[in-house]
């Protein structure tokens, strides 16, 4: 059950698509409103962080093909990783702004690995605003036992024009989002908040550029299961044709 709580957290965290780096400055060009560039080529280097246990920073990087991919009546552009895999993002507008999301496909969760749909950043909420994704749910082996596992990420938008520095880049109108993951094991009337969760996820997000930087702090403590992440990403550069 841990790994099916972590893996989707950290999944859903980690390889957001971020923008173009224009000038070194990390301010994006007049005009500019979207929180995700997707162009075709466009390459995104990001350097990844594990705390807990304390490892070698890794880097890994993301690259916009000319590809796309229909998804429950949804286009998503697609990326491929240095580190492995495709990633799938989509920009939906609506009123106010845009939505976006993220398809994810989880590894490690037993008998349930299909992917899912993560509404990660709202563009037009306002500070104190907040949105939820899931419930998600998932059959997990439990001791032995599949049981159904509900996992409910809760967002607040923090800032929604903020300025922050991530590795000597400077940037302004930053959205930050931070996320609370909650779950319950079985299947209502009988089911068990999962009790001894703790989740402290902050990302941050620039106009153009994306995903800039994001740490997440994750323990659980629950019917004998005892684990915790601790990782941080930062943006290290971007560059769009």
């Amino acid at each position: 059950m841990k790994k099916a709580i972590f893996y989707l957290s950290l999944c859903t965290l980690i390889g957001v698509s971020c923008g173009k780096d224009d000038d070194g400055s990390g301010n994006p060009p007049p005009g500019s409103t979207s929180y995700m560039d997707t162009s075709t080529g466009g390459i995104r280097n990001y350097a990844f962080k594990n705390n807990n246990p304390i490892t070698p920073e890794e880097n890994f990087t993301q690259t916009a093909t000319n590809r796309d991919t229909m998804v429950a009546g949804k286009s998503y552009k697609v990326f491929t990783n240095s580190n492995g895999g495709n990633s799938y993002y989509n920009i939906t507008p609506v009123t106010g702004g845009n939505d976006y999301y993220t398809q994810l496909t989880l590894s490690g969760l037993g008998t349930m690995v299909d992917p899912i749909t993560n509404l990660y950043l709202k563009d037009y909420v306002n500070t104190g605003g907040t949105w939820a994704n899931g419930p998600y749910t998932f059959n997990v082996d439990f001791g032995g036992t599949t049981v159904p596992l509900s996992v409910t990420l809760n967002n607040q938008m923090v800032a929604s024009n903020a300025s922050r520095t991530v590795r000597g880049n400077n940037y302004s109108g930053v959205r930050h989002v931070k996320t609370t993951v909650s779950a319950v094991v079985g299947t209502p009337p009988i089911s068990t908040p999962v009790t001894g969760l703790f989740s402290d996820i902050n990302s941050y997000y620039a106009p153009r550029y994306g995903l800039i930087e994001n740490s997440t702090i994750l323990s659980i403590d629950f019917m004998g299961i005892q684990d915790s992440v601790n990782t941080q990403t930062f943006l290290l550069s971007a560059t769009l044709p």
